[in-house]
């Protein structure tokens, strides 16, 4: 279990790096930077393969559980604890824990598949709540090199960490307050703005991408009449969502990890702007952050 100390005595983390650490290389390397910098080594699990990135809807749907569970027992001989940055991940494996753990009956049948009985001893932690929860934002705040002030940025939490509450309890589904307060910690602005907890469409840009484009365009039209200057997500879908289908809109959508990575002085170069279709540099470089 992480202590109120970690910053002081350093501390390795059990870590799902999920698809994300191929698929979106721009959250992934300032994930792993930030963390170090704040004396957290994030311990990857081994063999570690893909969550199943589809959320157990029904309890008795075993086949859904299997790529979930796999993970989760993988991740119990190494830890307690599983930290995980992708809130698709986090939902998926989340949810997967709290079934079984409720459930001996279903963990029995999981176990003809798996040839393993696991019991939901784990638990499943976003990166956010470590900071939160572990960490403290007061200290992260003590670590910070680099000034964000001035920087409006409104919070788009979409619907993977926030849904179903009662299953993930991660912050008040309706008015969460995490990454703002986060954010103020870190000396930018938070913008509030209507959509910040709305659909951005998710894996329908593969079927009918033109409700993704409707949905990402009323997304960040909100954030702009908000007064927002960029958006900031926590999840690779949303991002490329937002950023690749924006349109005429042209607004900056960053990984909180990015502004972490900055803030805490690991330097641009780790945030692979270069994989964005809106660049953020120019408002950042207008704004004295970089």
């Amino acid at each position: 279990m992480l202590k109120r100390d970690i910053l002081t005595s350093g501390i390795n983390l059990l870590y799902f790096p999920g698809c994300v650490s191929t698929r979106a290389l721009n959250d992934y390397q300032p994930t792993k930077s930030f963390m170090e910098l704040l004396g957290i080594h994030l311990v990857e699990i081994p063999e570690w393969t893909c969550c199943g990135a589809l959320p157990p809807l029904l309890k008795d749907d075993v086949i859904v559980l299997l790529d979930p569970v796999r993970n989760l027992i993988n991740a119990s001989r190494w830890g307690n604890e599983l930290a995980l940055s992708c809130p698709f991940c986090y939902n998926t494996l989340k949810r997967s824990n709290k079934l079984v753990k409720d459930d001996p009956e279903l963990g029995k049948r999981l176990a003809v598949y798996m040839g393993e009985r696991y019991d939901g001893r784990i638990e499943v932690l976003h990166l956010l709540e470590v900071l939160r929860d572990r960490i403290g934002f007061e200290e992260v705040e003590k670590k910070i090199k680099v000034s964000l002030s001035g920087l409006r940025v409104a919070p788009f939490y979409g619907c993977m960490l926030l849904r179903p509450h009662e299953e993930l309890m991660f912050d008040d589904p309706k008015t969460p307050r995490t990454i703002e307060d986060l954010l103020t910690h870190m000396k930018c602005e938070p913008v509030d703005f209507a959509h910040r907890t709305k659909c951005c469409g998710s894996y329908m840009i593969m079927s009918t991408p033109e409700v993704v484009n409707e949905r990402v365009h009323s997304i960040l039209a909100s954030a702009l009449d908000s007064g927002a200057e960029a958006v900031v997500t926590t999840c690779a879908l949303c991002h490329f969502n937002l950023d690749q289908r924006q349109g005429t809109v042209d607004i900056p959508v960053l990984y909180i990890s990015q502004l972490l990575a900055i803030a805490l002085g690991a330097g641009v170069e780790t945030c692979r702007f270069d994989l964005h279709k809106v660049d953020p540099r120019p408002l950042l470089k207008d704004k004295g952050i970089i």
